[in-house]
């Protein structure tokens, strides 16, 4: 990375010389030869086992031949539509049929609630003393706040990494892109007026263009990447060049601001400007 952009920490260096691509069997019990990682025959087990694998996760909320969804079998082998209510609820299963008579119902119903929007607490209760009192200071505390909050909550709460699993796994299957839908178009209603409050505390001033609901679709992008590398044991850090480390999420989101914005005197932010910037007024969620 260019010094003049701050500099990511990373492992020492090793010797630079071109080795290929690294063997992706590490665990394997012997490491050279005919059993070994680069063996044919060895990449042909891997290779049939990832395809597998996909076949068993990533196809398995698919559309059949008459474009009807199909129950994902991994829905169906735990949340068994009366079996769930049965064994693990101790109900009888007349409680769920009155509900679901249809098991694709109860599945459906089971993917819209995980991936409802109000699975996030609104940031203008919980969130908004903190979040007011920080905005008397720099900016640079109120994005650390907002980045690290996101993270806090992730790993503190089994729904939202399911959640982010459901998304990943089965994007196309309708009722997991209804829900993202729903998620997508209720967030932007949740966190756009935070942001045009931090906006007008700031005294930033967008660029001709930009649209604070699409800052605000990137900001949940970074913050949803810095998660699941949190949640994975990384903790990528960017230290500036004043010598103050960032989480990449953090650091990207200063970029962000001083991409799409001006300052509250109309001249160009750099990251360390932004990270710096005085509140001009108040923080008003009333809003939000």
């Amino acid at each position: 990375m260019d010094p003049g952009q701050g500099r990511l920490q990373a492992p020492p260096a090793r010797a630079h010389r071109h080795r290929g691509p690294a063997p992706c069997a590490v665990t394997i019990a012997t490491r050279q030869g005919a059993n070994g990682p680069q063996n044919p025959v060895t990449q042909y087990m891997l290779a049939e086992a990832s395809n597998y694998l996909a076949d068993r996760l990533l196809d398995d909320g698919r559309i059949d031949d008459e474009g009807r969804p199909t129950i994902p079998r991994t829905l169906s082998g735990a949340l068994g539509h009366q079996p769930f209510v049965e064994s693990v609820l101790g109900m009888s299963q007349h409680q769920m049929l009155r509900r679901w008579p249809l098991a694709s119902d109860w599945y459906n119903d089971v993917i819209n609630y995980v991936l409802r929007p109000a699975r996030f607490a609104s940031p203008a209760s919980p969130l908004a003393a903190p979040l007011v009192e920080l905005a008397k200071g720099p900016l640079g505390g109120v994005i650390r706040f907002l980045i690290d909050e996101a993270n806090r909550a992730a790993t503190t709460s089994r729904t939202l990494r399911v959640a982010e699993a459901l998304q990943t796994l089965w994007p196309d299957y309708p009722p997991v892109r209804q829900a993202l839908n729903a998620y997508r178009r209720e967030v932007l209603e949740l966190y756009v007026p935070i942001y045009e409050g931090l906006m007008v505390t700031y005294g930033l001033r967008p660029h001709p263009g930009v649209d604070v609901a699409a800052i605000s679709w990137a900001f949940n992008a970074l913050s949803s990447r810095n998660i699941l590398e949190q949640l994975a044991g990384q903790s990528p850090v960017l230290v500036d060049t004043h010598g103050t480390p960032w989480t990449l999420a953090a650091h990207n989101c200063l970029l962000l601001i001083a991409g799409s914005c001006a300052g509250p005197d109309g001249r160009p932010l750099s990251p360390h400007d932004c990270a710096n910037l005085p509140p001009v007024a108040p923080l008003d969620l009333s809003g939000a």
